[in-house]
């Protein structure tokens, strides 16, 4: 991606129409790079069975993407599955927000609600430690 571009200005981007719309010009490199090592970040929590928590929008985000992201795989499973199997997976679908307490990423990010740069679900503030702040190291960069 070129120098001071942003994800809307790429002929073909799998990941724009995932993202909240509002923010499309603010998508450029650093941002894709915070992505990517909040993704790492994740990985290496779960490759050690440590609970995950989701301290920031960003974190949040993530999460949800990855959750919308598994939708073809787990319809393509359900497809191949037997009704008691299916009974296992429930609520696949829902787990984030189990993670987050609540459907806030939804609802700010993603129902076509103007955001200005005071809200803590604003582009501004996604890297914010904002919540569950009792349990984070504020030390420890997100």
């Amino acid at each position: 991606m070129p120098k001071g571009s942003h994800l809307g200005e790429i002929d073909i981007s799998w990941l724009e129409s995932d993202l909240p719309p509002q923010f499309l010009m603010r998508y450029d490199y650093d941002f894709l790079y915070i992505l990517r090592a909040t993704i790492t970040h994740f990985r290496t929590i779960a490759s050690t069975g440590n609970q995950i928590i989701a301290h920031s929008v960003i974190e949040e985000l993530v999460l949800y993407l990855i959750m919308e992201e598994s939708r073809f795989l787990m319809e393509s499973i359900d497809s191949n599955m037997e009704l008691d199997d299916m009974d296992s997976y429930g609520y696949w679908d829902n787990w984030a927000f189990d993670i987050f307490d609540d459907m806030d990423i939804v609802t700010f990010l993603y129902s076509d609600q103007y955001l200005d740069d005071s809200h803590p679900y604003h582009f501004e503030h996604w890297q914010d430690a904002q919540f569950y702040c009792e349990q984070h190291d504020p030390n420890k960069s997100i």
